[in-house]
């Protein structure tokens, strides 16, 4: 399968050469009690175009990070 690249001056996607993807997940609730709740999520992500090219491996605009954090409060407490 090929990696689809954005062209931003055409404002389309294109196909690339294929790629290969290695990661994590790290999600994770903490319930302090029954009306607050704290989540924290990461995702690290390593891609790369495959094979050999004159023009390298790297490919643009591959996000290699995420992370969210978050607080919930039901009911606005006790």
């Amino acid at each position: 399968a090929s990696e689809l690249l954005f062209v931003g001056d055409a404002g389309v996607t294109e196909p690339a050469r294929p790629s290969q993807r290695h990661g994590i997940e790290w999600n994770n609730l903490y319930k302090v009690n029954s009306w607050l709740a704290f989540d924290a999520d990461l995702a690290l992500s390593h891609a790369r175009f495959r094979g050999d090219d004159p023009a390298g491996n790297f490919i643009p605009g591959a996000v290699a990070t995420t992370a969210n954090l978050g607080v919930t409060v039901d009911n606005l407490g006790p």
